[in-house]
């Protein structure tokens, strides 16, 4: 079962949008190992991410920054924000939950608290 949860527009800034997250997800990503420890680069990781979330919340694929990659090594964990149309953000761990050969699987946590967008102090 997936649980919800929805940040309030104050938590997301002066746009005013609700938006709903996932408690969490999980998903996996196919990497080349070459010849040392497999990961998900950063850009490969923000897409497999916010296509994650848009599939598990049926909701419009978010904007997602992932800067670091995710090494594939259970228990490796990664930061990622979710950026908002009006630039509040919210973050996201991704941790690595197993790696069958060369494909990475995942679980994704939403942070509880939501930085609002530049506009939203006035």
């Amino acid at each position: 079962m997936i649980r919800m949860r929805t940040l309030r527009p104050a938590a997301l800034g002066a746009a005013g949008i609700t938006m709903a997250l996932l408690t969490g997800c999980s998903g996996s990503a196919s990497v080349s190992v070459g010849d040392g420890t497999p990961q998900i680069s950063g850009a490969n990781l923000s897409k497999q991410v916010a296509k994650e979330l848009a599939a598990s919340t049926g909701q419009p694929t978010p904007r997602i920054k992932c800067p670091d990659p995710l090494i594939g090594k259970v228990g490796k964990t990664t930061r990622c924000t979710l950026i908002g149309d009006d630039q509040s953000t919210v973050g996201l761990t991704v941790t690595v939950t197993s790696v069958d050969d060369s494909r990475i699987h995942f679980h994704v946590d939403v942070d509880d608290t939501a930085t609002p967008g530049p506009s939203a102090g006035g």
